[in-house]
């Protein structure tokens, strides 16, 4: 038996630090795995509904917990502020900014999850894809700069 390897391999560049946020992170990884899976098997886009639901509420869920999280550390990271705004770790501006991010994503992830419908080609997995490209570009664009902060506190 042929094993394949996971369409998004789990690496420690996702990863914060935070031992909750990263089991969030991992949970949303095996869910974009488990649709890519779905997909390439040919499951119609009904038959998907079910999981990008899931991927939908645990990504509202984590971003939720995500700001709370930042919001906590809010003074932690006001420390590491230099006068320079290109040398920021991470500072109160940053963090209000990644909150904001939160939003946008989940209105991406709302829009990738709504393109698809029943005319969608279920031989080109093309969604998960963009899922892929969805949950990458936010964890290297926004949530590296959480790592640095967790590692400091």
């Amino acid at each position: 038996m042929v094993v394949t390897p996971p369409f998004i391999v789990w690496s420690e560049i996702f990863a914060v630090g935070h031992r909750e946020l990263d089991a969030e992170h991992r949970r949303l990884v095996d869910t974009i795995n488990e649709i890519h899976s779905a997909e390439r098997a040919g499951q119609t886009p009904d038959q998907l509904r079910p999981m990008l639901n899931a991927l939908f509420v645990a990504a509202e869920q984590h971003f939720e917990h995500e700001n709370s999280v930042m919001r906590k550390i809010r003074p932690a990271a006001s420390a590491y502020e230099t006068p320079r705004r290109d040398h920021l770790a991470l500072s109160s501006e940053a963090i209000d900014e990644h909150i904001d991010a939160h939003e946008r994503e989940l209105s991406t992830l709302r829009s990738i999850i709504g393109s698809i419908g029943p005319r969608t080609d279920p031989a080109e997995p093309k969604l998960s894809h963009e899922l892929r490209h969805w949950f990458v570009e936010h964890s290297i664009k926004y949530d590296a700069h959480l790592k640095m902060v967790f590692q400091s506190i």
